[in-house]
Protein backbone atom coordinates (compact mmCIF):
# COMPACT_ATOMS: atom_id res chain seq x y z
CA UNK A 1 0.00 0.00 0.00
CA UNK A 2 1.63 3.40 -1.39
CA UNK A 3 0.78 6.75 0.88
CA UNK A 4 2.24 10.07 -0.78
CA UNK A 5 1.49 13.40 1.32
CA UNK A 6 2.09 17.14 -0.62
CA UNK A 7 2.08 20.47 0.45
CA UNK A 8 0.97 21.85 -3.21
CA UNK A 9 1.27 25.42 -2.10
CA UNK A 10 -1.74 26.71 -3.36
CA UNK A 11 0.77 26.99 -6.66
CA UNK A 12 -2.38 26.23 -8.50
CA UNK A 13 -4.17 29.36 -7.83
CA UNK A 14 -1.91 30.89 -10.75
CA UNK A 15 -3.46 28.66 -13.34
CA UNK A 16 -5.57 25.62 -13.33
CA UNK A 17 -3.63 24.49 -16.37
CA UNK A 18 -1.28 23.53 -13.84
CA UNK A 19 -3.09 20.99 -11.46
CA UNK A 20 -2.71 17.84 -14.73
CA UNK A 21 0.94 18.32 -14.07
CA UNK A 22 1.20 17.71 -10.23
CA UNK A 23 -1.14 14.91 -10.13
CA UNK A 24 0.33 13.32 -13.15
CA UNK A 25 3.85 13.50 -11.35
CA UNK A 26 2.16 12.39 -7.88
CA UNK A 27 0.66 9.54 -9.61
CA UNK A 28 3.82 8.37 -11.62
CA UNK A 29 4.60 5.26 -8.93
CA UNK A 30 0.44 4.41 -8.81
CA UNK A 31 -0.38 5.31 -5.36
CA UNK A 32 -3.19 4.38 -3.41
CA UNK A 33 -3.49 7.23 -1.67
CA UNK A 34 -2.81 10.75 -1.83
CA UNK A 35 -3.02 13.11 0.75
CA UNK A 36 -2.76 17.24 -0.51
CA UNK A 37 -2.15 20.51 1.85
CA UNK A 38 -2.27 24.07 1.37
CA UNK A 39 -4.54 23.31 -1.90
CA UNK A 40 -6.90 26.30 -3.16
CA UNK A 41 -9.83 26.09 -2.21
CA UNK A 42 -11.32 27.35 -6.20
CA UNK A 43 -8.76 24.35 -7.30
CA UNK A 44 -10.32 21.36 -5.20
CA UNK A 45 -12.76 20.70 -7.69
CA UNK A 46 -10.07 20.33 -10.18
CA UNK A 47 -7.59 18.28 -8.47
CA UNK A 48 -10.45 15.63 -7.63
CA UNK A 49 -11.38 15.25 -11.26
CA UNK A 50 -7.78 15.18 -12.29
CA UNK A 51 -7.41 12.17 -9.47
CA UNK A 52 -10.60 10.37 -10.67
CA UNK A 53 -9.42 10.19 -14.00
CA UNK A 54 -6.26 8.67 -12.54
CA UNK A 55 -7.94 5.87 -11.15
CA UNK A 56 -8.22 7.60 -7.41
CA UNK A 57 -11.61 7.65 -7.70
CA UNK A 58 -12.58 8.40 -4.12
CA UNK A 59 -11.71 12.31 -3.56
CA UNK A 60 -12.73 13.99 -0.56
CA UNK A 61 -11.86 17.23 0.54
CA UNK A 62 -12.19 19.59 3.73
CA UNK A 63 -13.83 22.64 2.64
CA UNK A 64 -17.28 21.85 0.07
CA UNK A 65 -17.18 25.17 -0.80
CA UNK A 66 -15.22 28.62 -1.03
CA UNK A 67 -17.28 31.35 1.65
CA UNK A 68 -16.50 35.03 2.82
CA UNK A 69 -14.48 34.14 5.62
CA UNK A 70 -12.31 31.28 3.71
CA UNK A 71 -10.07 34.28 2.01
CA UNK A 72 -6.43 35.06 2.09
CA UNK A 73 -4.42 32.64 4.31
CA UNK A 74 -7.75 30.85 4.98
CA UNK A 75 -7.99 30.10 1.43
CA UNK A 76 -6.93 26.58 1.46
CA UNK A 77 -7.68 23.42 2.77
CA UNK A 78 -6.54 19.55 2.17
CA UNK A 79 -7.52 17.10 0.66
CA UNK A 80 -7.19 12.76 -0.01
CA UNK A 81 -7.45 10.85 -2.92
CA UNK A 82 -7.92 6.75 -2.90
CA UNK A 83 -8.54 3.58 -4.42
CA UNK A 84 -10.62 2.51 -1.90
CA UNK A 85 -14.12 4.11 -0.20
CA UNK A 86 -13.35 6.73 2.33
CA UNK A 87 -15.98 8.30 4.27
CA UNK A 88 -16.17 11.42 6.30
CA UNK A 89 -15.71 10.75 10.35
CA UNK A 90 -18.48 12.97 11.03
CA UNK A 91 -17.47 13.41 14.81
CA UNK A 92 -13.87 14.25 14.28
CA UNK A 93 -14.76 18.30 13.78
CA UNK A 94 -16.27 18.10 17.31
CA UNK A 95 -13.39 15.65 18.55
CA UNK A 96 -10.22 17.92 17.34
CA UNK A 97 -12.12 22.15 17.43
CA UNK A 98 -9.21 23.57 15.90
CA UNK A 99 -9.41 26.98 15.17
CA UNK A 100 -8.95 26.65 10.97
CA UNK A 101 -11.38 23.73 10.54
CA UNK A 102 -11.07 23.91 6.60
CA UNK A 103 -7.13 22.90 7.17
CA UNK A 104 -8.09 19.39 8.53
CA UNK A 105 -9.56 16.39 6.95
CA UNK A 106 -10.88 13.47 8.77
CA UNK A 107 -11.84 10.33 6.90
CA UNK A 108 -12.08 6.64 7.33
CA UNK A 109 -10.92 4.41 4.39
CA UNK A 110 -12.11 0.79 3.91
CA UNK A 111 -9.12 -1.42 2.90
CA UNK A 112 -8.37 -4.84 2.35
CA UNK A 113 -6.77 -4.61 5.53
CA UNK A 114 -8.98 -2.81 7.69
CA UNK A 115 -10.37 0.38 7.95
CA UNK A 116 -7.57 3.16 8.37
CA UNK A 117 -8.44 6.75 10.35
CA UNK A 118 -6.90 9.41 8.34
CA UNK A 119 -6.39 12.97 9.21
CA UNK A 120 -5.03 15.11 6.70
CA UNK A 121 -3.71 18.22 8.39
CA UNK A 122 -2.02 22.41 7.50
CA UNK A 123 -1.03 23.39 10.65
CA UNK A 124 -0.09 26.98 10.31
CA UNK A 125 3.23 28.47 10.98
CA UNK A 126 4.22 31.50 12.73
CA UNK A 127 3.83 34.26 10.52
CA UNK A 128 6.78 36.00 11.48
CA UNK A 129 6.04 36.89 14.89
CA UNK A 130 2.26 38.00 14.87
CA UNK A 131 1.05 36.84 18.30
CA UNK A 132 -2.45 36.31 17.38
CA UNK A 133 -1.74 33.63 14.71
CA UNK A 134 1.40 32.14 16.81
CA UNK A 135 -1.59 31.72 19.20
CA UNK A 136 -3.86 29.80 16.55
CA UNK A 137 -0.84 27.34 15.53
CA UNK A 138 -0.40 26.23 18.91
CA UNK A 139 -4.08 26.08 19.52
CA UNK A 140 -4.31 23.92 16.39
CA UNK A 141 -1.16 21.44 17.95
CA UNK A 142 -2.51 21.39 21.32
CA UNK A 143 -6.07 19.93 20.23
CA UNK A 144 -4.87 18.35 17.52
CA UNK A 145 -2.93 16.23 20.07
CA UNK A 146 -5.70 15.88 22.60
CA UNK A 147 -7.98 14.41 19.85
CA UNK A 148 -5.34 11.71 19.06
CA UNK A 149 -3.54 11.02 22.34
CA UNK A 150 -6.11 8.00 22.25
CA UNK A 151 -6.37 4.39 22.11
CA UNK A 152 -8.09 2.93 18.47
CA UNK A 153 -9.13 -0.53 17.45
CA UNK A 154 -8.18 0.79 13.82
CA UNK A 155 -5.07 1.50 12.00
CA UNK A 156 -4.45 5.12 11.65
CA UNK A 157 -2.35 7.78 10.13
CA UNK A 158 -1.80 11.29 10.48
CA UNK A 159 -0.31 13.67 7.85
CA UNK A 160 0.30 16.82 6.02
CA UNK A 161 2.61 19.70 6.36
CA UNK A 162 2.84 20.08 10.13
CA UNK A 163 5.25 23.23 10.20
CA UNK A 164 7.34 21.84 12.91
CA UNK A 165 10.08 21.39 13.30
CA UNK A 166 12.52 23.88 13.69
CA UNK A 167 15.47 21.56 13.80
CA UNK A 168 15.87 17.98 15.14
CA UNK A 169 19.09 16.54 17.09
CA UNK A 170 20.93 13.42 16.08
CA UNK A 171 19.78 12.12 19.72
CA UNK A 172 16.20 12.33 18.80
CA UNK A 173 15.23 15.81 20.51
CA UNK A 174 13.11 18.27 18.82
CA UNK A 175 14.41 21.88 18.59
CA UNK A 176 12.54 24.98 19.02
CA UNK A 177 13.20 28.23 17.53
CA UNK A 178 13.66 30.75 20.57
CA UNK A 179 13.38 30.65 24.67
CA UNK A 180 10.68 33.09 25.62
CA UNK A 181 7.80 31.40 27.60
CA UNK A 182 5.80 31.34 24.30
CA UNK A 183 9.14 29.15 22.48
CA UNK A 184 8.87 27.40 25.44
CA UNK A 185 4.71 26.23 25.07
CA UNK A 186 5.48 25.94 21.54
CA UNK A 187 7.99 23.49 21.94
CA UNK A 188 6.00 21.29 24.58
CA UNK A 189 3.13 21.65 21.70
CA UNK A 190 5.51 20.29 18.65
CA UNK A 191 7.40 17.65 21.35
CA UNK A 192 3.82 16.52 21.94
CA UNK A 193 2.95 15.68 18.02
CA UNK A 194 6.16 14.46 16.38
CA UNK A 195 7.19 12.27 19.80
CA UNK A 196 4.60 12.05 22.38
CA UNK A 197 2.11 10.75 20.23
CA UNK A 198 3.98 7.71 19.55
CA UNK A 199 2.95 6.42 23.47
CA UNK A 200 -0.43 6.31 21.74
CA UNK A 201 0.58 4.00 18.49
CA UNK A 202 1.09 7.07 16.03
CA UNK A 203 4.84 6.98 15.17
CA UNK A 204 6.81 9.75 12.90
CA UNK A 205 7.79 7.01 10.01
CA UNK A 206 10.33 8.53 8.26
CA UNK A 207 12.45 8.67 11.88
CA UNK A 208 11.26 5.44 12.96
CA UNK A 209 13.20 3.73 9.37
CA UNK A 210 15.71 6.03 9.29
CA UNK A 211 16.65 7.40 12.74
CA UNK A 212 17.92 10.69 13.57
CA UNK A 213 21.04 10.60 11.73
CA UNK A 214 19.69 10.98 8.61
CA UNK A 215 18.90 15.00 7.51
CA UNK A 216 16.34 15.46 4.97
CA UNK A 217 14.76 18.81 4.21
CA UNK A 218 11.06 18.93 2.87
CA UNK A 219 11.51 22.68 2.40
CA UNK A 220 13.97 24.96 1.84
CA UNK A 221 14.21 28.90 2.46
CA UNK A 222 14.20 30.46 -1.24
CA UNK A 223 18.07 31.55 -1.77
CA UNK A 224 20.02 30.12 1.16
CA UNK A 225 20.20 26.51 1.34
CA UNK A 226 18.41 26.21 4.92
CA UNK A 227 15.95 23.66 4.92
CA UNK A 228 12.94 22.10 7.57
CA UNK A 229 11.64 18.61 7.71
CA UNK A 230 7.92 20.20 7.97
CA UNK A 231 5.72 17.80 6.08
CA UNK A 232 5.14 14.17 7.90
CA UNK A 233 3.20 11.06 7.79
CA UNK A 234 2.88 9.54 11.70
CA UNK A 235 1.00 6.27 11.36
CA UNK A 236 0.22 3.10 13.76
CA UNK A 237 2.59 0.07 14.05
CA UNK A 238 -0.06 -2.41 12.40
CA UNK A 239 0.74 -0.81 9.01
CA UNK A 240 4.12 -2.21 9.34
CA UNK A 241 5.62 0.44 6.81
CA UNK A 242 8.67 -0.83 5.01
CA UNK A 243 9.79 1.99 2.73
CA UNK A 244 9.68 5.83 3.48
CA UNK A 245 11.58 8.84 1.08
CA UNK A 246 11.12 12.32 0.48
CA UNK A 247 10.53 13.05 -3.09
CA UNK A 248 12.40 16.01 -3.43
CA UNK A 249 11.56 15.77 -7.48
CA UNK A 250 8.60 18.48 -7.35
CA UNK A 251 11.04 20.60 -5.82
CA UNK A 252 13.01 21.10 -8.73
CA UNK A 253 12.73 24.00 -11.01
CA UNK A 254 11.34 23.20 -14.49
CA UNK A 255 13.12 25.08 -17.58
CA UNK A 256 10.72 23.60 -20.00
CA UNK A 257 7.28 24.46 -18.17
CA UNK A 258 4.64 23.13 -20.42
CA UNK A 259 1.67 24.79 -17.82
CA UNK A 260 3.08 27.73 -18.73
CA UNK A 261 5.57 30.68 -17.28
CA UNK A 262 5.03 30.27 -13.43
CA UNK A 263 5.14 28.61 -11.22
CA UNK A 264 8.91 27.11 -11.82
CA UNK A 265 8.32 23.83 -9.59
CA UNK A 266 5.79 21.38 -9.24
CA UNK A 267 5.48 22.56 -5.42
CA UNK A 268 8.15 24.39 -3.18
CA UNK A 269 7.76 21.29 -1.11
CA UNK A 270 8.72 17.50 -1.53
CA UNK A 271 6.16 14.98 -1.50
CA UNK A 272 6.92 12.13 1.57
CA UNK A 273 6.13 9.01 0.66
CA UNK A 274 5.67 6.08 2.40
CA UNK A 275 5.61 2.56 1.71
CA UNK A 276 3.24 -0.06 3.79
CA UNK A 277 2.61 -4.08 4.87
CA UNK A 278 -0.19 -3.59 6.83
CA UNK A 279 -1.65 -6.79 8.93
CA UNK A 280 -5.04 -7.30 8.64
CA UNK A 281 -6.66 -5.38 11.69
CA UNK A 282 -10.39 -4.67 12.24
CA UNK A 283 -12.28 -5.13 9.25
CA UNK A 284 -16.12 -4.15 10.35
CA UNK A 285 -17.39 -0.56 9.68
CA UNK A 286 -16.59 2.57 12.16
Amino acid sequence: MRFITLNVKGASKTRKEFVPYQVAALMTDRPDFVALSEVAINRLADYAREFQRHGLTHVLSSVAEATPILTGSRGVGTLIASRFTCTMRSDAQATYNIPWPERLLSVAAATDAGVIEIDVAYIPYYYQGDPNLIEIKLQTLDRLYRGLARASAYHRIVCGDFNIPFGETVDGRIISSGTSARHRRAHTSEHNILLGLADFGLYDVFRSLHGYAKQEYSWVVPGTGNGFRLDHILASESLNAIACQYLHRFREVHNERPWGPSPRSLSDHSALEVVFDPVTLNTGEM
